[in-house]
């Protein structure tokens, strides 16, 4: 579709709003944010959720001097009446806030989490708060995990994710991860380019035929299973 990145953004950060005004009751809101996209998404909540009256409080985890583009863009819209903490290697993680919302790490992570942001991954696990993940929990690959230790990683009670459900969203093993899982539609055009690792196939795929509530047993069809092991 022929809009910005940054606006595509605007629109991925109302609906997780939405959905995040739906899911959890909350009146102090913690957003702790990377310096990628998924960052970029997380100061955008944290805008809007301001607007809407909440107190909000946000951690950036220094990682890099500088973040993506529309991470900085987004930054400089933030008002002042946000409280915005920088974390890094000797700034440990605290939060008084009723929910957490996790912007850390996105779609875009291939390697294990170590160091202090795997520390501050911890310490927001062992918080007691709420969580809820944006996109993908942060730690967790968005395809196969077969190479991940699943150290440090994210524990949501909800996963509110873009357009398409992730690979690791449909195994068991990940739930303690994910929670919750939400498919957040923000209108990509149908052309859009993907690999798919998996398909999910609903019922929508299929168009039942009408019988005739006289029709013989034999022409009703036939049924075929097909299993497999393992990841299948």
């Amino acid at each position: 579709e022929p809009i910005s990145s940054i606006d595509l953004m605007e629109r991925a950060s109302i609906s997780a709003c939405k959905q995040l005004i739906g899911t959890v009751f909350f009146k102090r809101i913690h957003v702790v944010c990377g310096m990628g996209n998924n960052g970029g998404d997380g100061l955008a909540m944290a805008r809007l959720l301001s607007e809407m009256g909440k107190e909000v409080q946000v951690s950036i985890c220094r990682m890099n001097d500088e973040g993506s583009a529309d991470f900085e863009q987004n930054l400089k819209r933030l008002p002042t009446s946000i409280t915005v903490h920088d974390l890094d290697t000797s700034t440990a993680f605290h939060s008084e806030a009723d929910v957490l919302v996790d912007c850390i790490f996105g779609s875009g992570l291939n390697r294990p989490v170590e160091g202090w942001p795997g520390r501050v991954i911890r310490e927001m696990n062992e918080s007691g708060l709420p969580i809820i993940a944006i996109d993908i929990p942060s730690g967790l690959f968005i395809g196969d995990n077969s190479n991940n230790p699943l150290k440090n990683i994210i524990q949501a009670y909800a996963t509110f994710s873009f357009q398409v459900p992730k690979y690791p969203f449909l195994f068991a093993r990940y739930e303690k991860y994910t929670g919750i899982t939400k498919i957040l539609h923000i209108g990509l055009l149908k052309t859009f380019d993907q690999q798919a690792l998996a398909t999910i196939i609903t019922p929508a795929l299929f168009k039942k035929r009408h019988l005739s509530h006289f029709e013989h047993k034999g022409k009703k069809g036939f049924l075929s299973l097909i299993a497999g092991q393992g990841d299948m």
